[in-house]
């Protein structure tokens, strides 16, 4: 197939073509999300299977979910340049068939090491997000550029859903590394079906050029501090997802007092959190793109907030259960309007090498929210994930009406 240029197909795709574009692009998000989803929540229960102590359980889930994520964070911006240069659908099956294979390795382990290893390989791998966010919102028109992202973030959200769900129940009939291949496996088919349907696009080489011939490209984010914004905003929210994930299944055993079937008990309660982020994160997405995404930014922070803050000071699993249910309602509405604010203020050929910055802080996040984890449940108990990860929310909500009230109704368009 002829590839064409991003602004081509941003013109030219007709509604047939960038319906089918959105929706393999979506499908391709949920098998990643449910993939990680499948055995991430699981990996504190894995890592006691292969030896190691209860003492010593915080330390080691720290390093092996934050190993990842640090690697993830230097390789983003790479990642980002390569989709710019060489082309996005091309890092994007990269991604999915190298994260299955990180997978497949991770199943076979026999000692937390060889785990530590293949966890390194799983960060190297990273990049489908990114990449994909830039296809698609190349090919977006404007008006639709919140729907658009919106839709795609639900794949990610139900990846959520079924993710800990179905990786429950076969973690607890057939243990975790059988999780572990099956989310291999779905990666594999789903590489298949992106290089079949997803329709290709040329390296922007003058415009990879001309930026890599100053390194420019952090100095162009400092000069737009609504960019600079988004990034940090990135890091803190990814930071206190990571809390909430790697600290459920221990808290969970403290709250009802018992380690047995916690795997599915952790399954089914970010479920939860995942089938009302599906429900609503379209809603959020369209309603940003209407009254302004700063607004709902605001309002998605606050309402999560209040809610994982509550988790913590509840002594009820059902009660516990039914907020993350209400968290989930509006925490998956933040990233819908903040990536359509990077997309507004980025022009489209820089696009792939902003995403991989905005990934480079999700992966930061993602490694700093564990090992703050750790220190929690080390130094003062599990509720303090929770209630801890609710401050910051707040904090970020506030912070959003503060220095964006006046343009809380008014979307610009403002590229770099």
């Amino acid at each position: 197939m002829k590839e064409r240029s991003a602004a081509w197909i941003g013109k030219h795709m007709n509604e047939t073509d960038f319906k089918k574009q959105l929706a393999v692009l979506t499908a391709g998000m949920f098998c990643m999300s449910a993939s990680y989803n499948m055995m991430a929540p699981f990996l504190p229960v894995y890592l006691t299977q292969l030896g190691i102590s209860p003492a010593d359980l915080p330390l080691w889930t720290g390093i092996i979910f934050s190993v990842t994520f640090f690697v993830g964070a230097v390789m983003a911006p790479v990642w980002g340049r390569f989709s710019d240069l060489f082309g996005r659908k091309t890092m994007c099956l990269r991604s999915m068939a190298c994260v299955s294979i990180s997978y497949l390795l991770a199943a076979a382990v026999n000692d937390p090491y060889q785990l530590l290893a293949a966890r390194v390989i799983n960060g190297f791998a990273n990049g489908y997000m990114p990449a994909a966010m830039a296809l698609l919102t190349s090919a977006a028109p404007d008006k639709r550029m919140g729907e658009a992202l919106g839709f795609f973030l639900t794949g990610q959200l139900l990846g959520h859903i079924c993710g800990p769900v179905f990786g429950g129940i076969v973690s607890h009939f057939w243990g975790i590394r059988a999780s572990m291949i099956m989310g291999a496996v779905i990666l594999l088919a789903m590489t298949v079906l992106i290089f079949i349907f997803v329709k290709s696009y040329a390296p922007v080489q003058k415009t990879v050029r001309r930026i890599e011939d100053a390194p420019v490209c952090f100095s162009r984010v400092w000069r737009k501090p609504v960019l600079l914004e988004m990034l940090f905003c990135t890091f803190s929210f990814q930071c206190v997802i990571l809390m909430m994930q790697s600290g459920m299944a221990v808290h969970l055993a403290d709250l009802s007092g018992e380690r047995e079937a916690v795997e599915l008990k952790t399954g089914i309660i970010l479920g939860l959190g995942g089938a009302a982020g599906a429900l609503s994160s379209a809603f959020w997405g369209r309603r940003g793109q209407m009254h302004g995404y700063f607004c709902t930014m605001a309002i998605t922070l606050f309402f999560s907030g209040t809610a994982m803050f509550f988790q913590g000071l509840t002594n009820s699993v059902w009660i516990f259960g039914f907020l993350q249910f209400v968290e989930g309602l509006f925490l998956m509405g933040t990233m819908p309007s903040l990536n359509a604010v990077i997309a507004e203020h980025c022009a489209p050929e820089f696009r792939g090498r902003m995403f991989g910055m905005n990934a480079m802080m999700q992966q930061s996040g993602n490694m700093t929210g564990p090992l703050v984890t750790a220190m929690l449940l080390s130094w003062a108990g599990s509720a303090w994930i929770f209630m801890t990860g609710g401050l910051i929310l707040m904090v970020l909500s506030l912070h959003t009406v503060i220095n964006h009230e006046g343009k809380f109704f008014h979307i610009s368009y403002h590229h770099l």
